[in-house]
């Protein structure tokens, strides 16, 4: 290999990584987006799937690049992705919320003592991620290293 081709491909690393990590949180925001069910606004139904049900949305826009909840950081090896969210977490791996009871439940004055509520997982981001990684990943890194293969033009 030539070395000035070998000394510019090593200069366009740097804006390739960039471009790459510019670009995953877009995809993966997609996949997130498969990993859930629509429905209405309002629909109080249970939900008796293993599958997230998307009502307003905010958790789905939560993962979108400058919204104020979404985590998006370069670590210097790869980057760190999620939702700052409070229920994130529970419906990604599910648990129980602890309920602290009170003494004006459904506002008509019914006591109701502090309780667990047991919240089945319902994961999104985690299925997400492998659907990505498995579909769409080797494209992405394809794609963004066109610069490298026109070196060779």
């Amino acid at each position: 290999m030539n070395e000035d081709v070998f000394q510019k491909a090593l200069g366009l690393l740097p804006e390739i990584r960039a471009d790459i990590l510019r670009r995953v949180p877009v995809e993966l925001q997609m996949f997130i987006g498969l990993e859930m069910n629509r429905t209405k606004v309002g629909d109080k139904s249970k939900n008796t799937t293993s599958i997230l049900n998307v009502r307003k949305g905010n958790l789905f826009r939560s993962f979108t690049k400058g919204n104020p909840f979404n985590i998006l950081k370069d670590t210097g090896k790869g980057i760190e992705f999620g939702s700052k969210l409070p229920y994130a977490a529970i419906h990604e791996y599910g648990g129980v919320i602890d309920h602290p009871g009170t003494s004006n439940g459904f506002g008509k004055g019914i006591p109701i003592p502090a309780h667990g509520i047991p919240m089945p997982k319902r994961a999104y981001l985690a299925p997400a991620i492998k659907a990505f990684e498995d579909q769409a990943l080797e494209q992405l890194v394809i794609k963004s290293m066109q610069p490298i293969k026109d070196l060779f033009k």
